[in-house]
């Protein structure tokens, strides 16, 4: 199933993550790979696609409580997928998201991945000072170069704040942490980087 997702042909795999479930009804793996599968292939606002995604979803949890790699995937899986057309269903799932990185947290409480989803999370929410914050603390403790400044380009590219999240791109330049290429290939900014006008974000 894997495999054939790889391959983009998600009607096969589909057919056999379902054939996973019913040898190994606890499948974490299947239960995710289906998840992404309908996350894929719903319609916008569907609703039925929409509870089969959560099921899977939440099933991951079931499964994992304590799981940390469980819990950040759901969270990622539910906040990424959200249908932004339904405004109280999108913050419900922001909200479920954001509890289940608040789980992680409690499990490990300087982890940058599950920091850098929550900041996002908070921007999807509209809460501009909670994301910063958070951004502020996965500065600190991350060991990873450049981390904090992109999720600010990426906590303001979803808040359409273009002159604060361009502002954080050319930091990134300018520190040559990443190159123009490479940030237009990342998908978090692909709002911000493919606009057809609007002054271009090259290092200073």
């Amino acid at each position: 199933a894997n495999a054939l997702r790889g391959l983009s042909d998600e009607e096969k795999a589909r057919n056999q993550y379902q054939d996973a479930l019913r040898v190994e009804p606890k499948s974490g793996e299947a239960h995710r790979g289906l998840a992404i599968i309908v996350s894929h292939t719903r319609l916008p606002g569907d609703p039925r696609a929409q509870k089969a995604f959560l099921q899977h979803a939440e099933a991951l949890i079931k499964l994992n409580p304590r799981d940390r790699n469980a819990l950040l995937a759901s969270a990622k899986l539910i906040s990424d997928y959200a249908a932004p057309n339904d405004k109280k269903a999108y913050m419900a799932a922001q909200r479920r998201a954001e509890d289940l990185l608040r789980s992680t947290l409690e499990l490990d409480d300087e982890d940058p991945k599950v920091l850098y989803l929550l900041a996002v999370i908070y921007a999807r929410k509209g809460d501009e000072a909670t994301a910063l914050n958070v951004i502020k603390r996965l500065s600190a403790i991350s060991p990873k170069k450049g981390y904090g400044i992109f999720a600010r380009a990426v906590v303001y590219d979803l808040l359409h704040d273009d002159e604060h999240a361009l502002a954080a791109v050319r930091e990134l330049l300018a520190k040559k942490i990443v190159t123009l290429d490479e940030l237009k290939k990342a998908k978090e900014l692909g709002r911000l980087l493919s606009k057809p006008a609007g002054p271009a974000p090259e290092c200073p």
